[in-house]
């Protein structure tokens, strides 16, 4: 059997198979939230019916259902090819018209990769729901994964392990009295918590294998910037120990 020709590439732009895909789904996030994994479950496979409510309490069909139903009518565009050329006398065909193949081969690649999502998120889930919930708490504590969040129907509902809900003018903050950053805007935290305990330690990493090679010792591990401070009352954020230059790229990158 012919391999298919789309399936390594649908399996790389799998934001859950897809290694390159760091977004706000990652493993670090899947492994650790029972929720995020059940609802990408239910949107690809859905529930016993193959379907499933969505925020509005609307009942549609999950992407797995789509898929068999796309793929029974280019199945059935191909009976009635066969069919046509018998109608005036010539034999069935035995090869496909290369404009069904594609069709067809591209729905049966995209059906496999959403099988192998499932028993992906399926694993994983299981190995979630056997953590103790402190395991996953520490997990979503940890400021390195902070920039990532939960989708539900493709809206961001939660944000570092942390609530998150539209104000008056449908502006995304965190809402969650348990976060040090309650009240702040979602863009605001990536840009101006998130984005620069990275910046800064990748410039004290930098600097670090600098200082080895020059003093030609061996690289000491670099604990993680601590988080920058959040004031509601102001608004103002505080980054003690950081340095100027990150410093100054934050107020670049908010220009």
């Amino acid at each position: 059997m012919e391999r298919n020709p789309y399936l390594q590439r649908y399996r790389a732009e799998s934001l859950i198979l897809g290694k390159r895909n760091a977004t706000w789904l990652n493993q670090p996030v899947l492994e650790g939230d029972p929720s995020n994994l059940k609802s990408h479950l239910l949107q690809i496979r859905g529930g016993e019916d193959g379907h499933y409510f969505n925020s509005h309490n609307k009942r549609i069909p999950s992407r797995m259902v789509l898929l068999e139903e796309q793929l029974k009518e280019v199945e059935q565009k191909w009976n009635n090819y066969c069919q046509d050329r018998l109608n005036v006398g010539e034999p069935k065909p035995v090869i496909w018209p290369e404009h069904l193949q594609e069709q067809k081969d591209r729905l049966e690649a995209k059906l496999q990769v959403a099988n192998e999502e499932v028993r992906w998120l399926s694993i994983h889930l299981q190995k979630a729901e056997d953590q103790k919930p402190e395991s996953r708490g520490n997990l979503l504590s940890n400021p390195r994964y902070w920039g990532t969040g939960n989708l539900r129907d493709g809206h961001l509902v939660r944000i570092a392990g942390w609530d998150v809900a539209p104000d008056d003018t449908g502006l995304l903050r965190i809402s969650d009295p348990t976060s040090p950053y309650d009240g702040i805007e979602v863009w605001r935290f990536k840009a101006q918590v998130v984005n620069p305990m990275h910046y800064e330690n990748r410039l004290r990493g930098r600097k670090e294998t600098k200082e080895a090679l020059e003093k030609n010792r061996s690289k000491k591990s670099i604990p993680f910037p601590k988080p920058p401070t959040f004031d509601p009352v102001s608004g103002n954020i505080e980054y003690q120990g950081y340095s100027n230059e990150t410093i100054r790229k934050i107020k670049i990158d908010d220009t």
